[in-house]
Order: C-alpha cells, then sequence, then structure tokens
C-alpha cells in the first residue's frame, strides 16, 4: 500500500508543479518568481506548525489522509473558481493555487514518511524506502506524462481536476494502514506543548539540528537554481501552453531519471559509503553543476544544473534524509520531522528568495553569475557539514534501541543472559571468625618451610591459617594458592589470598590459565580472579585463552574482560582477536552450541543470577558468550537491549538491534547471529555425542596429599 501511495502522491506532486509553474508564468513575469516563493513559504511555514501540532497529537497514519481528502476538494474549487474569473481575479485564483501547492504539498509528502517511519523499522526501512521511493518515482513518470497531455488535450486549467483525483486515489489507498497499524506500539498522542517537545527532541538527538541546516542549505541552493532554469525557460517558451508542456517534460524526464538512480545507483552508494557520504555526493553534484554553469552557456547548463539537484535530491539525499530518522523514537520524530521537512524546507525557500531579490537589485546584469558563486559557496558548506554524520547515525541507533527497550520495560531487566548483570560485585573476603595464628602449628623453624607444608597439609584450618590476610605476602606461596582452587574447602581462602595480591602475580595468573597441562578445575578458577588486576598483561593473558578447547575457561576470560574494559581505564583490547574469537565461537556445530553448560554459574566476578524464565532455551551461555566478547568494543547498553531483542516478537525492536549491530559488524556475522537464536527443532539428534561430552565432563577430583606425602 506504501508503494501505491507513494505513486500517486508524487504523481500529484510531479503534475502539480507542471500546473504550478506553468499558470504563474501565463500571468506573471519571471521577475516576480522571487516575490512569490517568499509569500509561499511564508504560508507553507505557517501550515507546517500548525500541521506539526496535529502530527503530535494525532499521529501521521490519521493525519495525513485527512489532509489528503481535503486537499482534492480545494482543487475542485479552485478549478472551479479559475472557469469563472479572468484578468486580475485570475491572477489571484492563481496566486492561491501556487500557494496551495506549496504549502500543502510539502507536509503531505513529510506525513507520508513520518507515516512509513513508523511503521517500519529501521532495517527493514532500509529495503522498503527505496522500493517507495522508486514506486514514487514511476508515479511521478506517470504524473508528469498526464500533465503534458491534459495541458494540450484541455488545457492548464484541466489539469486542476487531474490533481483532484490524483489526491482522492491516495486517499482511498493510504486510510486503512492507519487501522491496520493501530496498536500498543503506537505512541500515544502528545499533548505536551510542541515547541517544548521539539525543543526536547533536539537535545536528545542533537543530530537533527545538522540535519535541519542541512535541509536548509540544500534548498536554497536549489531556490537559486531553479530561478535561473525556469526564468531561461520562459524567455526560450513565452507564455501559454507550450511552458506547461515544457515544464511536464523537464519534470518526467526528472523523474526517469531519478527512478533510475534511485533504483540502481542509490542502494549501492548507501552500502558501500554509508549515509554521510551519500548526502555528500548530492553537495558535490550541486556544487559541480554550478560551477560548470559558470563556465559554459546558461542556456544550456541552468536546465542541467537543476536536473542534477533534482534528480539526486530525489535519490541519494531523500533515501539518506529518510533513514536518518527510522531509528528516532516516534515522539520525537513527530515532534521534529515535519518542523524540519517542511518549516526549513520553506524557510530555505525563503532564504534562497531573499537572496535573489538582494542579489538582482545589486547587479541584474551579473545576477546569475552571483547566483551560482552563492550556490556552489552553500554546497561547500553543506558538504562540510555532512562529515560527521555517520556517527551521529550509530548513536541515533543506540538511542533508538535504548528508547525502544523502555517502551517495553526491557531495559531493567535482570538475568544471566544480560549484559549488564555480568560481573557486578566487589571482592569480599571470607568471614573473620578471629586472629588466628601467624605460625604453623607444625612448629617448624623456617616460617615458609611451615606455612608451605600447612598448604600441603589437607587440613582446612591450617590452610586458612596459611593464607590468612595477616600473613605476610610471598611469592612462594601463590602456586600452592592456585592449586588449592579447586578444592572446594579451600576455594573462598585460596581466592580472597589471590584477589589481595593479584597485582603482584599476575604473570603466576596468567601462566597457570593458559598452561594446557594445568588441571581445569584450577584453570576455570582464574579468570575471574584476574579481573580485578586492572592489568594489560592479565588482558593479553584472558585474549589467548579465548583459544582455548573448553568453553568454560573461554566463557570466564570473556566475563572477565568484559569487566575489566567496563572497570578499568587505559588498557588495550585486541579487536582483531576478539573479532576471531566470535567468529571461532559462531562456527561451533549447533548442537555444541545449545547444549554447552557451566560447571560453576556464580560467574566468580558477580553475584548468581537467577536465569530470566521467559528467555528461550536457545538463549544459552554461547550466545551470552559471543555478547560478552562484543561488549569489550561495542557500546554495552545497546548491546544488552540488542541481545534481549533477539529473543523477542518484537518487530521494531529487533530490526533496530539488527541494524544496530549491522553498523558495526559485518552483515554475514549478524547473520549467523540471527540464526543463531532461530528456534531449533526439539528432536534434533548431536551431530556428535564425544564434542558434547568434551566440554561438559567433570572436573577429576583433586586430592590432597596428608602431611609427609609427596604432593
Amino acid at each position: 500500500m506504501f508503494l501505491l501511495g507513494s505513486g500517486l502522491m508524487l504523481a500529484h506532486q510531479v503534475a502539480g508543479k507542471a500546473v504550478r509553474d506553468g499558470l504563474f508564468l501565463s500571468q506573471f513575469s519571471p521577475r516576480d518568481l522571487p516575490k512569490i516563493v517568499m509569500l509561499a513559504a511564508l504560508v507553507a511555514v505557517l501550515l507546517g506548525m500548525a500541521f506539526t501540532r496535529l502530527l503530535s497529537r494525532y499521529g501521521p497514519l490519521r493525519l495525513v489522509p485527512g489532509a489528503l481528502a481535503l486537499g482534492s476538494l480545494l482543487h475542485l474549487v479552485e478549478f472551479a473558481l479559475l472557469r469563472t474569473f479572468q484578468g486580475g481575479a485570475r491572477g489571484v485564483v492563481i496566486t492561491l493555487v501556487y500557494l496551495h501547492l506549496v504549502g500543502f504539498g510539502s507536509f503531505l509528502l513529510s506525513g507520508f514518511w513520518s507515516a512509513a517511519g513508523e511503521v517500519f523499522d529501521p532495517r527493514t526501512a532500509k529495503r522498503q524506502f527505496g522500493r517507495i521511493a522508486g514506486a514514487g518515482t514511476i508515479g511521478g513518470v506517470c504524473g508528469g506524462l498526464l500533465a503534458e497531455r491534459s495541458a494540450a488535450l484541455f488545457g492548464a486549467d484541466a489539469l486542476l481536476v487531474l490533481l483532484a483525483c490524483l489526491h482522492l486515489a491516495a486517499w482511498f489507498v493510504l486510510r486503512p494502514i492507519g487501522t491496520a497499524h493501530a496498536g500498543p506500539s503506537q505512541p500515544p498522542p502528545d499533548t505536551t506543548d510542541q515547541w517544548e517537545a521539539a525543543r526536547s527532541a533536539f537535545q536528545r538527538a542533537p543530530f537533527l539540528v545538522n540535519l535541519a541546516v542541512l535541509v536548509l542549505l540544500g534548498t536554497v541552493s536549489a531556490t537559486l537554481l531553479d530561478y535561473l532554469f525556469k526564468s531561461s525557460a520562459a524567455v526560450a517558451y513565452g507564455q501559454g501552453p507550450q511552458l506547461t508542456r515544457y515544464f511536464a517534460f523537464f519534470y518526467t524526464a526528472g523523474q526517469i531519471l531519478t527512478f533510475v538512480v534511485q533504483s540502481f545507483l542509490t542502494p549501492f552508494t548507501l552500502r558501500r559509503f554509508g549515509l554521510g557520504r551519500t548526502l555528500q555526493c548530492y553537495s558535490t553534484a550541486v556544487a559541480v553543476g554550478a560551477g560548470a554553469s559558470l563556465l559554459l552557456a546558461s542556456v544550456v547548463m541552468a536546465p542541467v544544473a537543476r536536473a542534477l539537484e533534482l534528480v539526486l535530491r530525489g535519490s541519494f539525499l531523500r533515501s539518506s534524509y529518510e533513514l536518518f530518522f527510522a531509528p528516532v523514537p516516534p515522539r520525537d520524530k513527530r515532534a521534529t520531522k515535519t518542523l524540519i521537512d517542511v518549516s526549513c524546507d520553506r524557510l530555505g525557500d525563503l532564504v534562497g528568495a531573499a537572496i535573489l531579490q538582494v542579489l538582482l537589485l545589486l547587479g541584474p546584469l551579473h545576477s546569475s553569475e552571483l547566483v551560482l558563486l552563492v550556490t556552489v559557496a552553500l554546497a561547500g558548506l553543506s558538504f562540510w557539514m555532512t562529515q560527521r554524520m555517520d556517527a551521529a547515525y550509530s548513536r541515533a541507533l543506540e538511542n533508538g534501541l535504548l528508547n525502544r527497550a523502555r517502551i517495553l520495560n526491557e531495559a531493567d531487566v535482570q538475568d544471566s543472559i544480560t549484559l549488564a548483570a555480568l560481573l557486578h560485585v566487589t571482592v569480599s573476603l571470607p568471614h573473620n571468625t578471629g586472629r588466628l595464628e601467624a605460625m604453623s602449628e607444625t612448629g617448624g623453624h623456617d616460617p615458609v618451610i611451615s606455612r608451605l607444608t600447612d598448604l600441603r597439609s589437607g587440613n582446612a584450618r591450617r590452610v586458612q591459617s596459611a593464607l590468612s590476610p595477616y600473613q605476610s605476602y610471598d611469592a612462594a606461596v601463590v602456586p600452592f594458592a592456585i592449586r588449592l582452587l579447586a578444592w572446594s574447602e579451600s576455594f573462598e581462602f585460596s581466592r580472597a589470598f589471590l584477589l589481595r595480591h593479584a597485582y603482584r602475580c599476575v604473570g603466576q595468573l596468567v601462566d597457570a590459565l593458559i598452561d594446557s597441562e594445568r588441571d581445569f578445575a584450577v584453570r576455570r578458577k582464574i579468570p575471574q580472579i584476574l579481573a580485578y588486576t586492572s592489568s594489560q598483561r592479565a588482558v593479553d593473558g584472558l585474549i589467548s585463552a579465548l583459544l582455548e578447547p573448553r568453553f568454560e575457561i573461554r566463557f570466564n576470560a570473556g566475563r572477565a574482560l568484559e569487566f575489566l574494559h567496563r572497570m578499568s581505564e587505559g588498557l588495550q583490547f585486541d579487536r582483531v582477536a576478539l573479532m576471531a574469537a566470535v567468529e571461532r565461537e559462531l562456527a561451533s556445530p549447533p548442537p555444541l552450541w545449545r547444549n554447552r553448560k557451566l560447571l560453576d554459574d556464580s560467574g566468580g566476578c558477580g553475584d548468581p543470577v537467577d536465569p530470566d524464565q521467559e528467555l528461550p532455551a536457545q538463549a544459552g551461555k554461547s550466545l551470552e558468550h559471543v555478547f560478552n566478547l562484543l561488549a569489550v568494543f561495542l557500546p554495552a547498553d545497546a548491546l544488552k537491549v540488542a541481545f534481549r531483542a533477539l529473543h523477542r516478537q518484537d518487530r521494531m525492536l529487533l530490526g533496530l538491534a539488527l541494524e544496530f549491530l549491522e553498523s558495526h559488524l559485518s552483515a554475514e556475522l549478524v547473520s549467523q547471529l540471527r540464526r543463531r537464536v532461530e528456534p531449533i527443532n526439539a528432536g534434533a539428534a548431536p551431530d556428535s555425542a564425544a564434542e558434547i561430552t568434551e566440554e561438559s565432563k567433570s572436573p577429576r577430583q583433586i586430592v590432597l596429599s596428608a602431611p609427609g606425602e609427596p604432593a
């Protein structure tokens, strides 16, 4: 329905331009163009302000169809008035027609794209907006051809009946969409002050200010080039139906070229260069067209420069501009989009017309050269402003994810899968039941040997005494403390000792972690200790541990890396190695991926949290491990919401999540992530039981030697 609606609305726009320009220049001089442009801009700004307020209250899905019906009725009234009046009164009616087409046309198209933005999520929008724009271009071609034939057969006045029919058809197509998409996903009507809402929206998304300025500068440039084009057309074709037919041919050819560019070049440019550089292509084209017009004959270059701006405005600029709004929350979009689309656009017409008036007064003989020089300067300023727009879009995606999560009450969920719950704990020592004896009960003369003997005794109380916080640090004790991590009765004492002195023994801990001959029961406990070292050597060792064949070691190393990244500054994390680890995990056989379990899910660096029973079974440890690694170099809050979005049925949230991930990762990697969380056939048998057993087998029991026996 959006495809058909876009075609009808663009058919109206192209035919309306031919009617507007043909009727006006048949009654007035080209030197009157800046005056009518300024008047139309003022009317459009006032109508846009009213439309913005209504849009915030009722939403585009309800408001746009009603405005289409009203526009159709006004066209029929205008046609009757043109047939009734002649002379000066006819000039007044033509002026009203001009104001209607400029004022209504701007916010109707803005409202249409706002409606599409609320129906489609950003990921779907990237696929659908190009098709919608392409359908609009086809409609524009048809509208231009209909306008040319109707003007030749029935005269320019009869085109108003055609415009009324096109608006009526668009109303019939778009009216059911509002009903079909009404529901809880649509934001409630906003009854707050419109200017306050817009100000707050601009504060939450500062890049919208840049977008507004870019629209203003682009429209000023377009107004300047449009004046040169229409002036040359009026000189070449005079007044009458032939001028309207020329405009119809020109706008039709422009729509055909726009369709070709939109269908074949714009998608490639968006994928290859991103939104910001695609906008830069538009600015570059405007500068090149205006610059060439300074050097070549204006009779030839005026329509060429105008066509170049028109084509890229309808393809590169329109597609990039609408996609910038896709991740903006609906309430902020309603408060700002029409303001930018209409008010800034028409303000650009006003500024452009004012510049024309000044230039015509200063030097009418050289006004064309001055107009082109100003156009080149404005295009250069636009090019400079678009340099940071890709980074702004990435931030908008993060904000859109978090906003959508708040709408669904997802942001405050705490579970073992959610990244925000990982590793939030402070180091605590075992409860002190009193000062234990600092010396061994064996009465050895060498305190170090006596202490080591206690550690090898197999007596929990003697081990506790040897690892007491009141004992001084000795590097010789560290290997024994590491080994005792595997004994449940001594684990807390060993862990507390190693945490206290971790900054002193990072090398010994890393060596034990990556030593494949060392007991698995020991190695899996070490990452939670290294997480508190704030050491670059610990980071490097944990990244090396991501190559280990045992999943629990890799998992705990990933948790520790995420914790170090979040809690410590100045550490360097090898993104290439982390991405390679992510790719290796995603390459795991599906049965192994979904059957991974941890022997001890306390996390070590964080309090155990009960799993969220609402998450499906495939939201397991493998995926959590992958997202732990991604959290080291992607924004954590947005990534947390993206993780949960992969398991939810909310289409908008899922689209935001996938678009956010694809803005940072390759499309293939995102596709693999998505496949990992798709529903899995419960009856599927594992490919290899040995694979699962290898990563799930219990650690071998540690048997401590009695005093006097070899350890």
